[in-house]
């Protein structure tokens, strides 16, 4: 008797040696007009004597996708009863390229792939060209590779004859019954597809509506496309790495950056902050133009949307440094570290009440400013000799003393007093070694272990010291994990020391090196030196899906650009769950033709595509249907496309626009209520003294001539 796993090689063997018919589909809701696409694939299987497999998109939960993964693909069984074998339920493949690379590493030889007939030409080009490519973590490799028609166009797409998916969808929120029942498959009994029926009212009904959910496919399937397209290069991200001149420009962990980067085909730049700058008028529309970034008098033109910022650790030592930071960061870049995070992990005193707070073991530390300070903070930290006296800042090691008596603790202070330096005292852990944890958007990277200097006192890597891989036990791998956690840190080195079996965490490091020649992976435990580390830096924080987004303040009144109609106060309302609002008057709804006109708040007349209509509870039971529009809007420096905005007449609030929470979630705002116009002052200051001089009105709209 064969065994599973048995069975399973006896098909994949099978499956190489006769090939595979395939299709990939929304399916949400399966259809009877599905049933063209599926019958297709069988028959294609059954005359070529090939393996038939029909997989489903993903994508769930939102408008164009109320069912669920894994119920779509029982309703679906339950539907296609002669094909219930053939229906795969596999989460991890997203689209067709995943799922012919799959075929492709099973073995399989020779393909066939079943779509509506608007597709077939486009699928058949954008697939082909990877089969036998050069790169082998991008090839197919296929001895026959065919695409086939199910018919003249595809059944899941909107304007087709006949029943599909997004009319059953309006049939359920219709609560027809009766019409969805007729456009269910001929296999499905009335029960399931009643219970299809009320899952896709349960999400449909609700007042929730994702930011660009009309997309052709889905985010996850647009990032996997561009990533096999060749012919998409330019979109690769801009990596900046910040420097200061004098400080990490030259240091290896810059130059491995440069290098891999060079590696994997991406634009770099080295950003001196001693002598670059960034103009206010430089910042707008989704682009920077930053001055002198290097000190040779050139200036390069970023996309902000494309940008990944590593900031190096002397930036935040300079207003320069972090005012770029912080213009960086407004503007939408990705920072790997932000200023917050970056600012309290290079304050070892902060640091070190961080970990206090949350019961994250630590040496004991007191801030000593003066001479008055010495005797409590020693007693804070248990009286004993010898003592650790840090500066506040710094790295490396550099600025750490160790003091056997009071009067050299006393004489030592005194002296970094005179220089200006800020100190710390901490209590003395005897120690062999210190580990280096390199951790990576809350998930363990590397860990390294430092052996101390022949002084017996510092363990810093950078010193010259010994280093060799460490693999971390899960005590030590729990305590590091909280110290990234709450230091809120995207990229960071964890040190600690282990004594009598005791974990303590010593400090965090935002910008942690990689000199260091061996590190132990934590996910296989593989040996890897720094040039290996940052290129996994560099694999990881290229995928956009990898990227954080970092709060942006704005005030509860905001000015914003709508592109084509002009400029106005919208407020920024957290309460608002819904869609975003724009006033307009007088407002005709074209449903054959798709459009809709309006009377703006500049009192024009504008016409404009229509993308359906919203149903809006305002109160008291009373509904209001409003139509759906798209708009671009620039709000600060960042710009933002194909935004959802209803409808209504507003004449009565002091806003023209309302922002509601789902975008401001999206796009990371977090609103200040004690403030107006935290991204727009500027603008609005001059706008009200011209309009103080010339009787006009910031409130309602102030930029006419914009039309």
């Amino acid at each position: 008797m064969l065994s599973f796993s048995d069975k399973t090689v006896k098909r994949l063997d099978e499956a190489a040696q006769k090939g595979v018919v395939f299709t990939f589909g929304r399916f949400n809701p399966p259809t009877v007009g599905h049933g063209k696409l599926i019958d297709k694939v069988m028959s294609e299987a059954r005359k070529r004597g090939f393996e038939a497999r029909i997989y489903a998109s993903t994508s769930e939960g939102n408008k164009k996708n109320p069912l669920k993964y894994d119920d779509k693909i029982s309703y679906m069984r339950q539907g296609f009863k002669s094909a219930k074998n053939s229906i795969i339920n596999d989460p991890s493949m997203k689209n067709p390229f995943f799922v012919a690379k799959r075929l492709s590493d099973e073995g399989v030889k020779d393909v066939v792939l079943v779509v509506g007939g608007d597709r077939v030409a486009d699928l058949d080009r954008e697939i082909r060209k990877y089969i036998n490519h050069k790169d082998p973590r991008k090839s197919f490799n296929f001895d026959s590779f065919e695409v086939v028609s199910a018919g003249r166009r595809d059944p899941d797409a909107d304007d087709v004859s006949g029943m599909s998916a997004s009319k059953m969808r309006a049939l359920a929120v219709a609560d027809d019954f009766s019409g969805f029942l007729d456009g269910t498959p001929s296999d499905m009994s009335d029960r399931t597809a009643s219970m299809m029926f009320d899952d896709i009212k349960k999400v449909l009904k609700e007042e929730y509506y994702p930011l660009w959910d009309e997309l052709p496919i889905d985010i996850s399937e647009a990032d996997f496309y561009k990533a096999m397209n060749e012919e998409e290069e330019k979109t690769k991200p801009t990596i900046l790495v910040l420097t200061k001149s004098g400080g990490d420009e030259g240091s290896e962990t810059a130059e491995r950056i440069r290098n891999a980067s060079k590696d994997m085909g991406l634009p770099f730049y080295l950003v001196d902050t001693e002598n670059a700058f960034v103009i206010d008028k430089d910042i707008h529309d989704g682009e920077m133009v930053i001055h002198n970034h290097d000190g040779s008098e050139k200036k390069i033109t970023l996309d902000t949307s494309n940008c990944i910022v590593i900031p190096r650790g002397s930036v935040t030592s300079s207003k320069s440094g972090s005012g770029l930071m912080s213009a960086f960061q407004q503007a939408g870049m990705f920072c790997i570290n932000d200023l917050k995070s970056i600012e309290l992990c290079s304050n070892k005193y902060a640091t070190a009440m961080m970990l206090e707070a949350r019961n994250i073991p630590s040496p004991r530390t007191a801030m000593v400013t003066n001479e008055h300070a010495i005797d409590i903070g020693h007693d804070k930290i248990g009286g004993k000799f010898p003592v650790v006296l840090k500066t506040i800042t710094g790295a490396e090691g550099i600025g750490v003393s160790i003091v056997d008596s009071y009067d050299s603790m006393k004489s030592v202070l005194q002296s970094m007093w005179k220089m200006g330096a800020e100190m710390i005292m901490q209590e003395h852990i005897d120690h062999d070694f210190d580990v280096r944890t390199i951790v990576l958007d809350g998930k363990i990277l590397a860990s390294m272990k430092r052996v101390k200097d022949s002084d017996g006192f510092r363990s810093n890597a950078a010193l010259g010291n010994s280093t060799e891989g460490h693999k971390l036990t899960p005590n030590e791998e729990n305590i590091v994990l909280r110290a990234a956690r709450h230091s809120n840190a995207y990229y960071c080195g964890v040190d600690h020391i282990i004594k009598d079996g005791e974990v303590k965490v010593l400090e965090i490091n935002t910008s942690p090196g990689s000199g260091q020649d061996s590190y132990t992976r934590h996910d296989n435990g593989k040996e890897v030196d720094g040039d290996k580390l940052i290129s996994m830096l560099l694999e990881y924080i290229t995928d956009r899906d990898n990227w954080r987004k970092y709060p942006v303040e704005v005030g509860e009144s905001e000015m914003i650009k709508i592109e084509g109609l002009g400029r106005v106060k919208a407020k920024a309302d957290a309460g608002n769950a819904g869609f975003n609002v724009m006033h307009a008057s007088d407002i005709d709804m074209d449903e054959d033709a798709g459009e809709v006109t309006f009377i703006n708040y500049f009192g024009k007349k504008k016409t404009l595509p229509m993308h359906g209509t919203k149903t809006i509870n305002i109160g008291s039971g009373v509904k209001e249907e409003r139509p759906v529009v798209y708009l671009n809007i620039t709000m600060g420096n960042r710009s933002y496309k194909d935004v959802p905005f209803t409808l209504a007449d507003r004449s009565s609030n002091s806003h023209c626009v309302l922002l509601g929470k789902e975008f401001l979630v999206k796009v990371g705002y977090v609103i200040n209520v004690a403030k107006d116009f935290v991204l727009s002052e500027k603008y609005v200051r001059s706008k009200l003294a011209s309009a103080a001089r010339i009787g006009g009105d910031i409130n309602r709209g102030t930029e006419a001539n914009n039309q």
